[in-house]
């Protein structure tokens, strides 16, 4: 145990899973504390539990895309975002994911349409226009070098 847990009045999380094992909720919360702290591996395990006991909670499969995206897994993190969209079709973070998968994976035109959707249904939203923009670059300089190999 941390010596931050040791000094705050709330019990480890760790303390919190064991005492509820089959809480989606702790399980999340607990790879929160985890990917925070740099363990993806166990912020992973996390979430993939909180995922097993509870499939329609987004937050942590949508975190859990996140990590797959970061370590490379591609194919995974697209997997993680059609799931999260069979659950919520609309969800924002989902498409964004799978966006970003999908142009992680050299799936360009896929990827700017699922950008262009994005921003077409959710005009007002900031996360989606700075995340177009940013990739309209990335478009433009995958078009300039399209030897060279880009990841999210």
């Amino acid at each position: 145990v941390s010596s931050t847990w040791r000094r705050s009045r709330s019990p480890p999380p760790d303390a919190t899973v064991t005492r509820m094992p089959k809480n989606a909720v702790v399980r999340y919360n607990l790879g929160r504390a985890y990917f925070a702290k740099g363990d993806m591996e166990q912020a992973g395990a996390q979430f993939t539990e909180a995922v097993n006991l509870r499939p329609d909670y987004l937050a942590p499969r949508l975190w859990l895309g996140q990590i797959e995206l970061l370590k490379g897994e591609f194919a995974k993190s697209l997997q993680t975002a059609n799931e999260s969209l069979a659950v919520n079709p609309g969800n924002l973070e989902a498409r964004l994911l799978r966006a970003l998968s999908l142009r992680s994976m050299g799936n360009y035109d896929q990827a700017r349409a699922e950008l262009a959707a994005l921003v077409e249904s959710n005009p007002n939203s900031v996360t989606a226009r700075r995340t177009s923009r940013r990739q309209k670059r990335f478009f433009k300089s995958a078009k300039a070098c399209p030897q060279a190999t880009f990841v999210a």
